[in-house]
């Protein structure tokens, strides 16, 4: 274990399980970071034990889903590659200890106390005094009242109360002296920096690999696919350059609506059986405003289940070797799919609101792809303002975040008309000011440096067609003149 503050030497642990448990992990431990850190994460059995061989964590929390394999024999590999890590499995059926393999149980529904505690105690053990017959409730409370004693702060209970101190004595206030200074109030934590917008360097000349931005948001109805889909088209029509857009909410997937070519007949399910190469991808894309280039989610929700990390790759792939810029509209939770992609992305856009549950969720995804590793510089916060008054202002936001907004994306009334008629904003209102902020949003991804010479189209090719940047030039020209 590592050396917290004070005294309280900080337990590392080992989140294994599905990516919305892990979640929920993470939110529990948030508040116990000076004595319990998370140092990495596993979403199946095998990537278990790879991380624990690296990590050599302190404690192996191992989620239902992960505890539900065989545990005898997962043990026994993790005790091999990590002989100092404790296993804690949570299953469904209470607390306990399984002499044959060394995992200690603790229950799928635990609280935040009670589960620092196990952790604690399945680590390093404290002599705490516990009355006989106490329930799990009451010796996590002792145990956190025994690390609180040293720690210099009080832990809240979980079930059960501690046993009230008896009251302090009385002294007269004449008793002291009158100039006496109160006591100094015990010192404060300083918050973690609010990390800035860092500029984007251009891409090398030459450069071939395309560029792969993620926009994401953990609540839907934030406007995710929206900004997704005219996106797409501004860095088309702004830069002149080939597009991709990759619609990855793949039970729900809104891009062929957001873009009118929802009546094109293939999609990504054709990949659950095709290979996926130049040739098939070119015959499966649809062409959208702009001359995007667009892979549509299946059609149908079970479809979902049969898209692979491995086939998400390979498109992935071979769009960088076509296209300058790839964006990829993903569903509103995080799946072993999504998390692979943002990991391998260029840019992540994460997409929050004004409302107070949405910018909890965005906390709560920063939290974890802070523990997965994921680079802050990567990640750019937009702040999208759907009602025509707001409650809060954008600089409390990011006191929360500790993130500042790349934009603050304004409300616009035609955005409904827009995403029925299938029109991006950026087509059908250019000189709005939402428009100029999706403009601006283009403008940093690819400082002007890197934006390639517009050649003379050639047909059949996938640059953005010659009618629609003739009829953006004038549009484009204004903005100039206007920013």
């Amino acid at each position: 274990m590592r050396d917290g503050q004070g005294a309280v030497p900080v337990t590392q642990v080992l989140i294994a399980d599905q990516i919305a448990h892990i979640v929920e992990h993470l939110e529990k431990l948030a508040d116990f970071s000076d004595m319990v850190q998370v140092c990495g994460i596993a979403r199946e059995p095998t990537e278990v034990v790879d991380e624990a061989r690296t990590r050599q964590p302190d404690v192996v929390l191992l989620g239902p889903g992960i505890a539900g394999a065989d545990a005898h024999e997962l043990a026994a590999q993790l005790h091999e590659v990590a002989p100092d890590a404790r296993i804690l499995s949570m299953l469904s059926n209470g607390n306990g200890s399984s002499p044959d393999n060394g995992v200690t149980r603790v229950a799928q529904s635990i609280s935040a106390p009670e589960l620092v505690a196990a952790i604690r105690r399945a680590a390093a053990p404290h002599d705490t005094v516990v009355e006989p017959g106490a329930t799990a409730a009451e010796r996590s409370v002792a145990e956190l009242d025994a690390i609180a004693a040293t720690r210099g702060s009080a832990v809240a209970p979980a079930a059960a109360a501690a046993p009230a101190a008896p009251p302090a004595p009385h002294i007269d206030a004449v008793d002291a002296p009158p100039d006496a200074a109160p006591p100094a109030p015990p010192p404060v934590a300083a918050p973690d920096p609010i990390h800035e917008v860092v500029p984007r360097q251009p891409r090398t000349p030459g450069q071939v690999r395309g560029e792969v931005f993620v926009v994401h948001s953990g609540k839907g109805g934030v406007g995710k696919s929206v900004l997704a889909s005219n996106l797409a088209v501004a860095l088309a029509v702004e830069t002149n350059s080939k597009v991709a857009l990759l619609d990855l909410d793949l039970q729900h997937g809104d891009a062929g609506v957001m873009l009118h070519i929802d009546a094109h007949p293939d999609t990504m399910e054709e990949f659950i059986t095709a290979t996926v190469d130049q040739e098939s991808l070119h015959r499966v894309l649809a062409t959208g405003p702009g001359g995007v280039r667009v892979l549509l989610a299946p059609n149908t929700p079970d479809k979902a289940e049969s898209i692979s990390r491995t086939t998400v790759r390979s498109i992935l792939q071979e769009l960088r070797t076509r296209y300058d810029h790839i964006v990829v509209d993903t569903p509103a939770h995080l799946d072993a799919v999504v998390l692979d992609t943002i990991q391998s992305a260029d840019a992540l856009l994460l997409v929050t609101t004004f409302n107070v549950t949405t910018v909890k969720s965005a906390r709560s995804t920063l939290r974890l792809l802070r523990t997965l590793g994921v680079d802050s510089g990567r990640i750019l916060l937009i702040l999208n303002q759907m009602r025509p008054r707001m409650s809060v202002a954008r600089t409390e936001i990011e006191e929360v975040l500790r993130f500042r907004m790349l934009t603050q994306l304004s409300y616009d009334p035609h955005v409904d008309d827009a995403v029925d008629t299938g029109r991006p904003m950026v087509l059908n209102h250019p000189r709005s000011p939402l428009s100029r902020e999706l403009i601006d949003i283009v403008r940093y991804l690819v400082p002007a440096v890197s934006r390639p010479d517009a050649p003379a189209p050639v047909e059949g090719s996938d640059r953005p067609h010659a009618l629609a940047l003739r009829r953006f030039a004038l549009s484009r020209r204004w903005l100039r003149m206007n920013s």
